[in-house]
């Protein structure tokens, strides 16, 4: 038997360079391109754009921080943020109505974290949380964590205790960083007001790149500081393609197999075109295709080779279709104990 793994994610939850093949003797890199998708591939949102260039400024800019925080929001075209504002995040806050960003004003903080995982899930749209520091923002933590093994990219903005009480029992004052070490794929704190920019660009970037939420933390005096700035520029880069002679090899493994099946997942629905390329490699194949736990929509339930789902509460069928197969191909998965 052997396994093919096309485009997981690794424990850190950074996602692969390429596409990963596993099997008992060979082990390689693989690109979907032979799947008929282009062969650069990200494991990015549909509707993310695979590579972006900004301009870089053309200088320093005498600006306040809250300014320059939201022009580094319009340049990635994050126009949702939801949460409940509380006075840490009331200066930027009024910011948001001219710069075209829409606050979703929220009952409960937990919520609203909800929310903007919902809602970048279904759109695409890269959003942002913000609440009050302390106990407004402990609310985010399961919303955060969920959106986490969603593989969803969101900007997480946490107010802290004012610079200068930072360990002296500031007002409403908690380990943030720590809280959200586990929940996020990176995360931030902002030092030095003159480069709220640079860290700015940098979480947001982190975040679309890593498929997953960051944390940017921002003690709450730092707002309404008049410092001169340069909106830097940014660059996200497409995946590079999987080695040629990795992608012979699994074609070899999937034309000598003689009962192969399917294995779709979440990164399947992430990739531009990745539902629609592995249909027809099905129908090329004819091979059975299941899914992930969750992740029915990886696949049209309507197609005469889908088998349904793996793991907790799968279908029989697709449990004894894979137990037969003597080539697995993996698509967009992990392969965790609990979805398989």
């Amino acid at each position: 038997q052997a396994l093919l793994v096309a485009g997981g994610f690794s424990w850190a939850h950074e996602p692969l360079q390429g596409y990963a093949i596993r099997s008992e003797v060979k082990v390689g890199v693989m690109s979907l391109s032979t799947l008929g998708r282009p062969a650069a591939a990200s494991w990015r949102h549909s509707r993310l754009p695979a590579a972006r260039f900004f301009a870089a400024g053309s200088g320093k800019i005498k600006m306040t921080t809250e300014e320059a925080f939201v022009k580094v929001l319009q340049k990635h075209q994050i126009k949702n943020a939801f949460g409940i504002i509380g006075s840490a995040m009331m200066p930027i806050s009024d910011l948001f109505p001219a710069a075209g960003i829409k606050f979703w004003d929220c009952a409960h903080e937990c919520n609203a974290g909800m929310m903007a995982d919902g809602f970048s899930r279904t759109t695409g749209q890269m959003s942002m949380m913000i609440a009050q520091n302390g106990p407004g923002i402990t609310n985010f933590v399961t919303p955060v964590k969920t959106a986490y093994w969603n593989h969803t990219p969101l900007l997480l903005v946490t107010p802290q205790a004012a610079n200068k009480t930072i360990g002296q029992g500031g007002f409403q004052e908690v380990e943030q960083m720590a809280m959200f070490k586990d929940c996020v794929c990176y995360q931030e704190e902002l030092r030095d007001p003159t480069r709220i920019t640079e860290v700015l660009n940098r979480c947001i970037e982190k975040a679309i790149r890593g498929s997953a939420p960051v944390q940017m933390n921002i003690p709450r005096d730092m707002w309404c500081k008049v410092v001169e700035i340069e909106i830097p520029g940014g660059v996200q880069l497409e995946r590079s393609p999987g080695g040629v002679k990795s992608v012979a090899s699994a074609a070899e493994l999937l034309s000598a197999a003689k009962f192969p099946v399917i294995l779709n997942g979440a990164g399947t629905i992430l990739a531009d075109g990745g539902i629609e390329a592995s249909r027809k490699l099905a129908e090329r194949l004819s091979a059975p295709v299941c899914c992930n736990y969750q992740h029915n929509d990886a696949f049209p339930g309507s197609h005469r080779f889908f088998a349904g789902p793996l793991g907790y509460n799968g279908s029989k069928a697709a449990m004894e279709l894979i137990s037969k197969a003597d080539v697995v191909l993996a698509l967009g998965t992990r392969l965790n104990p609990f979805s398989t």
